[in-house]
């Protein structure tokens, strides 16, 4: 009988009219919602209402939590506003003054009361607010500053997860480009100096003179690309040498693929 009677508003009406409410709730470990006036139509002109909070267990706090807040705005609150307590008005700490769109935050008592007061001027009704109340032993809600903190390391590594991915492609892109630039660098430089020291061997053959012929033949086929032997190092016959002159045999030949003595046969000697 005693929380039907404390769940009732009672009103008293001001001569100056300005309409006064006291309402007293009781949280439960049930979550619970009220209302300002006509809501979710725009609340009353000159509202002074004050909405206290108990807790069904004397060892339990009151945990209030808004879903929606649609008040005057101004910059420090003049016209209309509600003030959050933690306990009684008179006797305890003012949590905040809040109006405009921003939700106050979660509020857990330190005691098992909270209070608040809701009071607006006689221009510029809005819609109002809506919170949901109950009574609990430990703190409820997750705290905020973890929630922001995580959304953001969410929100980096979905954009920054990417385009690291991105990059690393790139990355090893240009490495394998370069690596085989290198290589046919290397190729190609190994081809040059293979070609320098063969016309250094040529030249000095036609310096030194002397001639010994070694047939060469023709590569078909699949070794079509390589039309010729390469290069090679012969001893001339000993049945034609003719030491009667010098007295010292002849120099070796050497067979050059790109210089022809005839069709068939090409000839430079050391």
């Amino acid at each position: 009988m005693m929380k039907t009677l404390l769940s009732v508003p009672l009103y008293l009406l001001l001569l100056d009219g300005v309409s006064s409410t006291s309402v007293l709730l009781t949280a439960t470990a049930t979550p619970q919602y009220f209302t300002s006036p006509n809501y979710p139509s725009n609340y009353p002109s000159n509202v002074d209402d004050t909405i206290r909070i108990i807790s069904s267990r004397p060892d339990w706090k009151v945990a209030i939590e808004f879903t929606d807040f649609r008040l005057e705005s101004s910059s420090s609150c003049t016209y209309d506003k509600l003030k959050i307590y933690d306990g009684e008005p008179i006797y305890s700490s003012l949590e905040g003054t809040h109006c405009g769109y921003n939700e106050p935050d979660h509020l857990f008592s330190s005691s098992n009361k909270a209070s608040m007061v809701f009071k607006t001027d006689s221009s510029g009704q809005y819609k109002g607010f809506r919170f949901k109340y109950f009574a609990s032993e430990d703190y409820p809600f997750e705290d905020d500053s973890v929630l922001r903190s995580t959304l953001i390391l969410y929100i980096c590594l979905g954009v920054f997860i990417p385009i690291g991915a991105i990059l690393f492609l790139i990355f090893i892109v240009f490495l394998c480009y370069h690596a085989g630039k290198s290589k046919r660098t290397r190729v190609a430089d190994m081809r040059i100096g293979q070609q320098n020291m063969r016309a250094q061997m040529i030249n000095a053959h036609h310096v030194q003179g002397g001639h010994h012929v070694i047939p060469v033949h023709t590569i078909s086929g699949p070794s079509a690309p390589m039309q010729q032997q390469p290069p090679m190092y012969a001893p001339p016959p000993y049945d034609t040498m003719d030491y009667s002159t010098s007295g010292v045999p002849p120099p070796f030949n050497y067979l050059d693929p790109d210089s022809s003595h005839d069709k068939n046969q090409r000839l430079f000697s050391f």
